[in-house]
């Protein structure tokens, strides 16, 4: 069974309609601080300190810590550059049928496009860069998950 654009646009709003209707102040709260990267110094700065302990010369570190950084400037191209000015996917909070029935959080409704997501791109780029070096099944689990949330 194929589904047309129209009937997958169609469950696409009625999904985000399910998760946008909570109104609920502490889930707005609790969504803004997960996606903010200000959130997460802690666990960059935990990334930063895996990769200068387990590298004995600033050169590998820098190597390390430029790998990581060309992976999220990659993924963010991508993104940003590539996919959503070709792709033109409204986000919903922008979307000129929808967007008033999008309730946002503190007025921000970001870009015009929203397909694909460059902070998700990011954060999932981040994540499997440190997996494939690190290689710790505690730490995969750790950074997927966080990838899952944003």
């Amino acid at each position: 069974m194929l589904l047309d654009i129209q009937t997958f646009l169609a469950n696409d709003r009625l999904v985000l309609s399910w998760f946008n209707g909570s109104n609920s102040v502490f889930l707005d709260g609790w969504m803004s601080a997960l996606t903010s990267g200000f959130t997460w110094v802690a666990l960059y700065a935990s990334l930063f300190y895996l990769v200068v302990k387990n590298n004995e010369t600033m050169k590998q570190i820098m190597l390390v810590v430029g790998c990581a950084l060309a992976c999220v400037a990659l993924a963010d191209i991508m993104a940003d550059v590539i996919v959503k000015p070709l792709v033109e996917r409204w986000r919903p909070s922008n979307d000129p049928i929808f967007k008033y029935d999008v309730a946002v959080v503190d007025g921000c409704r970001g870009s015009s496009y929203g397909f694909f997501s460059a902070h998700a791109a990011n954060t999932f780029s981040l994540a499997l860069f440190f997996c494939m070096v690190v290689r710790s099944r505690v730490l995969s689990v750790a950074l997927v998950l966080w990838s899952l949330i944003n």
